[in-house]
């Protein structure tokens, strides 16, 4: 018996993901309109049935970008460090600078 493993194109792929996209989108205008209008400390049930008010929603999807900025930021850092490390270390002269 043999099973027939389809996977979907790169227009469906496409589709999926622009949808995605849209659906952020549109739950981010959502948001701004409920919290332009006076309602954002209004309580909504999110996907896992937690009340969450509009405005700490809105907050949070504020802050995500700004989060991973800075965690790719101290990630180049870190590899940044790494990278002198191995450079001045690698040889295994570990007495030679001192």
């Amino acid at each position: 018996m043999k099973k027939s493993m389809h996977k979907p194109g790169k227009p469906a792929l496409f589709t999926g993901i622009t949808l995605v996209f849209l659906g952020i989108v549109g739950f981010v205008l959502l948001l701004v309109d409920k919290v332009a209008s006076g309602r954002g400390l209004d309580y909504y049930m999110n996907g896992w049935g937690v009340r969450q008010n509009y405005l700490s929603t809105l907050v949070l999807i504020a802050i995500v970008p700004i989060v991973l900025a800075a965690a790719w930021g101290f990630r180049y850092w870190q590899k940044r460090e790494e990278k002198d490390l191995l450079k001045r270390y690698a040889n295994g002269n570990s007495n030679k600078d001192a």
